[in-house]
């Protein structure tokens, strides 16, 4: 294991978790989780951590909690634990409480129509095999192409993304084999 930070105690810092009245383990789960893959809709956990996750949960010892950019719909039946834990999907617009109450927040009319037009620029570009639609937003996605055709995807989109959000609060977000405004 890297450790990023050389001051960091790692002796002292799991004895004195275990002490701790209240423990919040939150989670990303592509690449921490579960491998990065082309296709996404196989990405299930690594070996092992289902179990491991489970008995976390069931240890009712600390607040288990998934987060990902991927869409709660689309994140459900890869993570096979049931019950399921807390779910932060969507990059926070969604949220699947451990009793499997669902909630999401829509971003305002002049984000979801700046979305819609970036959606059009995926269509006139003729690229909808590579997007990904989401509750609320959407995503590019180049992993497992080669690097030129990549290249070519990435700059065609951000030159009229780049224009699209100019004048609003979105930013273009990079992510390992895509890009998402």
């Amino acid at each position: 294991m890297e450790i990023l930070s050389p001051q960091l105690d790692l002796d002292f810092f799991f004895a004195h978790i275990t002490k701790a009245q209240e423990r919040l383990l939150l989670l990303d789960y592509d690449g921490t989780l579960a491998p990065f893959r082309v296709e996404r809709d196989q990405a299930f956990p690594y070996q092992g951590v289902t179990e491991l996750l489970s008995d976390i949960r069931d240890s009712q010892t600390t607040r288990l909690i998934i987060i990902s950019g991927r869409a709660i719909q689309d994140l459900v039946p890869l993570i096979d634990i049931d019950p399921l834990p807390e779910i932060w999907g969507s990059h926070g617009w969604e949220y699947l409480s451990s009793d499997g109450k669902y909630t999401i927040v829509y971003p305002d009319e002049a984000t979801r129509n700046i979305i819609s037009q970036a959606k059009e620029c995926i269509s006139l570009l003729n690229l909808e095999n590579h997007c990904e639609q989401k509750p609320v937003s959407l995503a590019i996605h180049w992993r497992g192409l080669t690097p030129e055709t990549a290249e070519s995807i990435q700059a065609q989109v951000l030159a009229h993304w780049t224009k699209l959000i100019e004048k609003s609060s979105l930013k273009i977000q990079p992510f390992d084999g895509g890009i998402e405004p």
